[in-house]
């Protein structure tokens, strides 16, 4: 055989190979296709953040996870006060211009009564 026939054969042979451990390997995530080819991804970007040991970079996307946590929380509770603050404002608002109204309708009645 020549060097092309071997390389086109070990290419062949290669391929049935790959396609055997796909058939074979079972994943156990019920993960579908697209969701599959995503891993490598997730895993470039867990070593990049921690700069080239994926188990740093894992604690690192822990740590950010539970930042993030805290700050949406912290979040939730100010425009929750917010919300009661402006809420507070109308209501005032319209109880002073109530008592405004109703002070000027007496201030009026004493005038003409």
């Amino acid at each position: 055989m020549t060097d092309k026939e071997l390389a086109v054969l070990a290419q062949k042979l290669s391929e049935e190979v790959a396609e055997k451990l796909r058939e074979f390997h079972v994943c156990r995530l019920n993960l579908s296709e697209s969701e599959v080819s995503q891993a490598p991804h997730l895993f470039g970007v867990l070593t990049d953040l921690g700069e080239g040991d994926i188990r740093k970079g894992i604690e690192a996307f822990r740590e950010n996870n539970r930042c993030v946590k805290k700050m949406r929380e912290r979040g939730e509770k100010t425009a929750l006060a917010a919300w009661l603050c402006w809420i507070t404002l109308l209501v005032g608002g319209a109880a002073s211009a109530l008592w405004l109204g109703f002070k000027s309708l007496l201030h009026l009645q004493q005038k003409i009564g």
